[in-house]
């Protein structure tokens, strides 16, 4: 079993501080400096689009945003884990996706209160008493225009009764950190291919047209056995916190 003592928080901290991306806060290279990190997880799971323009670089003036992974002792079996959402079908964005909480960083917001803001206004809960460990790598993710910072967070006590928002959460997903720690040892036999087929509209002209496409997704078990299929910036940063917490066990951190 995991454990969430000092000793542990030290090595992952360790890690994530080895993955850590160079400043980008240089005046006119804020985001000329970003570039795809070496993490094997990302580039197993990055989608497999033809055009180039979904890769590479953040755009310059691009929305921010934070999302938050925080490690806690289930309430019932005291085992380490954390809560994803999964959307609700009604929304006109990513409906019926699972995701980290989290969300955009307002004007003169610092990102981890943002995260841990929207934490408590998806979940209902405060993380007034949680310690940060340190941040994934940044993530640019092209669909949404969006740079992400993901914060990764430990609460040493049960967290309170969940009371998700129902405009944001349909459904409060615990992992165990064991799960996404095997996913960091064998990401590749718990990679997926998802075929999709969507509809598209040439830009000058009324032509409707269907184009299909793969991309990859993860498996993963929750605390209660179900499983639960997850793709896109979400599945690639898990993948990526799998990676790290299986090098922080392993002592490669």
């Amino acid at each position: 079993m995991i454990s969430l003592d000092a000793s542990w928080r030290k090595s992952i901290t360790r890690v994530l501080d080895d993955f850590a991306e160079p400043s980008y806060v240089r005046a006119s290279q804020t985001f000329r400096a970003l570039r795809q990190p070496t993490m094997p997880s990302r580039r197993r799971l990055s989608p497999r689009l033809a055009y180039g323009r979904h890769r590479g670089p953040a755009r310059r003036g691009c929305r921010h945003a934070a999302v938050v992974i925080v490690i806690y002792p289930h309430r019932e079996t005291g085992r380490p884990c954390i809560a994803l959402t999964r959307r609700p079908m009604t929304l006109s964005h990513h409906a019926g996706q699972i995701c980290l909480p989290g969300g955009r960083v307002e004007n003169g917001e610092v990102a981890i209160e943002a995260a841990k803001r929207e934490y408590h206004e998806e979940l209902g809960v405060e993380l007034d008493r949680a310690t940060c460990l340190g941040t994934l790598p940044k993530i640019y993710v092209y669909a949404s225009d969006n740079l992400v910072d993901t914060f990764v967070l430990v609460h040493q006590d049960h967290l309170p009764v969940w009371a998700p928002d129902p405009t944001e959460v349909d459904q409060v997903i615990e992992i165990p950190l064991s799960a996404l720690s095997r996913l960091g040892r064998t990401a590749a036999d718990s990679i997926v291919q998802i075929d999709s087929v969507r509809r598209g509209k040439v830009a000058e002209g009324d032509e409707v047209f269907n184009y299909g496409f793969s991309y990859p997704a993860i498996d993963l078990v929750d605390c209660e056995g179900r499983q639960h299929q997850v793709w896109g910036a979400t599945a690639m940063l898990l993948a990526q916190w799998g990676e790290v917490l299986h090098r922080a066990q392993s002592g490669n951190g």
